[in-house]
């Protein structure tokens, strides 16, 4: 009942203040303006037919509000001549500028600035690796037929704005998943010969980023759904202008999934290795790949709906992480609550893949909805697993203390 009462609470919080936020940009977004700034460049020409779907769909929305628009333009051009020419007005021309917003740099922009510097810096070194894996090792392997008709499915399907976000070729994602796979089992054969490592202090920092991090992903998601009007299900993807904000913050979600495997590392650092379970690294090798694919081909859209309810859980995750590392033994209860609010967003997850499958939703690809149907029944099941062996092994570990207390007890 508390870990339930908790959950609400903190869900609650997050989402009235996505809704504060939203309404306080009502404004600027009636007038042509779209939160995060920084408008794409001239859009791609060469979609999938999934993103034409798309664009025919938003287009036909569009149109039904052209005209309120153009209304909302005059009233703004009346009232910036208004505001110049009156001498009594208060604001000053220069300090009423409705295009303030489109030179602001969001954090998302600074994040997406980063990984895109990091790319020029690592590029000429991953490309000699990429020409390598792939002469000597994929190659040799796959079929050259698959390998090209996956590297066309890519390219044909890449939506505009994904062209415009960086880490997002097929081989940086590969090189991440290997270097994560390679320091889990280097590292627990060099760790076996040394002494664990505290790392409370690093702990601590590595959990308060990521509480931090995900609840600006929640709050910038929820509160960009409300003023794009997504709907809970079934949503198209926005290949326009509209969609970029949504696309950036949702490349954002994609991006965290890297410094969330740091979780990994200093377990191994810490020789916590019971942790380690093929769950832990499915999960994250997994969803690592997933997130890349749905950036890929469907940047926004339908998808929104997954990066927020994943971010709110990660927000109580990474909190209780941050508090248990600091010594508050209050928030123990809260611990199996995790796991339950993990499986009730794959259930979640499972109807909404299952659903656009079934109907045929077109407008977001199918191929991602059928992916993300069976990628939840994986994840149910392991996760499910895990959650009656550990209610197993606490029951045991109660039943060996009540044994130890009754020998105690007696005479």
């Amino acid at each position: 009942m508390k870990s339930s009462l908790a959950l609400s609470v903190i869900i609650a919080s997050l989402v009235a203040i996505a809704k504060a936020s939203s309404s306080s940009s009502a404004s600027s977004s009636s007038s042509g303006e779209y939160y995060g700034g920084h408008h794409p460049e001239q859009l791609p020409q060469h979609y999938g037919q999934q993103q034409q779907r798309a664009a025919m769909h938003q287009q036909e929305q569009s149109s039904s509000n052209e005209s309120s628009k153009q209304n909302s333009d005059a009233n703004n051009a009346s009232s910036d001549k208004n505001l110049a020419t009156d001498p009594s007005s208060t604001t000053t021309s220069s300090d009423y500028n409705p295009n303030n917003n489109l030179n602001t740099k969001d954090f998302v922009d600074y994040c997406i600035d980063l990984a895109r510097a990091s790319g020029r810096i690592s590029d000429p070194y991953t490309q000699v690796l990429e020409t390598y894996f792939l002469e000597n090792i994929w190659n040799p392997i796959i079929p050259k037929e698959y390998t090209t008709n996956m590297s066309t499915y890519l390219a044909e399907n890449e939506t505009p704005h994904a062209a415009k976000l960086p880490l997002m070729h097929f081989f940086d994602v590969a090189l991440i998943s290997f270097c994560y796979l390679f320091i889990i089992f280097i590292g627990q054969r060099i760790m076996a010969h040394l002494p664990r490592f505290s790392l409370k202090r690093l702990t601590m920092f590595h959990n308060f980023c990521m509480v931090s991090l995900s609840a600006y992903m929640f709050i910038g998601i929820i509160r960009e759904a409300i003023r794009c009007n997504y709907n809970i299900m079934r949503t198209p993807i926005d290949t326009t202008e509209r969609g970029w904000y949504m696309s950036k913050i949702l490349w954002l979600f994609y991006f965290s999934k890297i410094p969330e495997m740091l979780d990994t590392c200093i377990m191994v650092l810490k020789k916590n290795t019971r942790q380690i379970s093929f769950l832990h690294v499915y999960h994250h090798v997994s969803v690592f790949w997933f997130q890349f694919l749905t950036v890929k081909i469907a940047t926004n859209g339908d998808g929104y709906m997954t990066a927020a309810l994943n971010s709110g859980v990660h927000v109580i995750m990474y909190g209780y992480y941050f508090l248990s590392a600091a010594g508050v033994k209050q928030v123990a209860f809260i611990k199996h609550t995790i796991t339950t609010c993990q499986m009730t967003q794959f259930v979640y997850n499972l109807w909404q893949g299952g659903s656009n499958w079934y109907l045929g939703f077109t407008a977001y690809p199918i191929i991602l909805s059928k992916m993300l149907f069976w990628y939840m029944i994986s994840l149910l099941a392991l996760f499910g697993n895990f959650l009656s062996r550990d209610k197993a092994r606490l029951a045991a570990l109660r039943a060996k203390e009540n044994g130890m207390n009754q020998k105690l007890k007696r005479p």
